[in-house]
This record gives C-alpha cells, structure tokens and sequence, in this order.
C-alpha cells in the first residue's frame, strides 16, 4: 500500500489517495472501508472521505459463529444457519438466515439489535452439510439455545462439529 506525503502546505495540482483497508465477509454480510483524501486545485482545501459499505449492519455483527469441522481438521463452511428468538407464547420465530463462509464464520444481528433478557435459538443444518461432503451424520441439525443478559456485549456462539458429536460454549 502506497501512501504518497502530504506537506501542510495546499499545492496548485490534485493529489489523491485511495486506501482500501480490508474487505471482510461474515456469513451474507460484507464490509469494505475505503479513506479517500483529495486535494482540491482551485478550491485549495482537502476532502477526506472514510466510506464503509456493508450488506446491512455493523462492521462486526452482535452476534458470531465459527463452525470447525473437527473430524476433518477444516472449517465447516457453507453451512445453513437460522437465528430465530423465543416469543412470548414460548415459541420460536425467525430472525435472519445466513451461511457459514469458507472460513466457517457467520453473523447475525445485523438490521436488529438484542433484547434483552431474550432467549434465542441458532440452527445449523448439519444434514445438507454432510451430505455436501459425501458424509453420513448422525445428527440432522445442531439447535444452540442461549440467554442474552447484556445487549451491549458481543456474543460469539462456536460450533465444533463432527458427524457424531458436537459442542458448543461462549466464546469471545
């Protein structure tokens, strides 16, 4: 990445600078950022642009996952994922879908945000999984339920998955 000089004085010619940081994707959700600086000639004064595109939401969603395929060492990407939360009837409606990326990751939360006290659920079709990779699993699908305390705070949700075994736990 080149970054030409600026001195403090406004020279007569343009200089622009364009650095794109990094682009990211978390399940359905993809983030660019991107710092423009121009120099107008005649207006003599700088332009600074800081531009952030995304598919909806934060740069870092509320909610994560990351799926490790631990029979096979690999992440566990393009797996279908359902966030849905618990209403008052005790049943669970649906919130957003998603997929797992080729690292195994996924977000949520993205046009939403937590309430708290909630109870939500994350599906994971495993069964589409593992017949995706030419496996058979004995499980068809991985439900986590969990608590949200603190609306403020990131939660991230792992799933180590195996076609007989799986775990889960609050990661950071």
């Amino acid at each position: 990445m080149g970054i030409e000089k600026m001195d403090s004085k406004l020279n007569t010619h343009v200089k622009y600078l364009t650095i794109v940081h990094r682009s990211i994707t978390l399940g359905t959700q993809t983030v660019e950022a991107q710092v423009s600086i121009m120099r107008n000639m005649h207006l003599r004064f700088m332009v600074v642009a800081f531009v952030i595109t995304m598919s909806g939401g934060t740069v870092v969603p509320p909610l994560t996952t990351h799926v490790l395929d631990t029979a096979r060492g690999i992440p566990g990407g393009g797996i279908n994922m359902v966030l849905m939360i618990r209403s008052g009837n005790g049943e669970f409606r649906e919130i957003e879908r998603g997929t797992t990326n080729n690292d195994g990751r996924g977000g949520f939360l993205t046009s939403s945000s937590f309430q708290a006290g909630a109870v939500y659920k994350l599906f994971f079709d495993t069964d589409n999984y593992f017949k995706s990779i030419g496996v058979k699993g004995f499980y068809p699908f991985v439900e986590v339920v969990f608590r949200i305390d603190d609306p403020s705070q990131h939660y991230h949700v792992p799933l180590l998955l195996s076609p007989y075994g799986y775990s889960t736990y609050r990661g950071s």
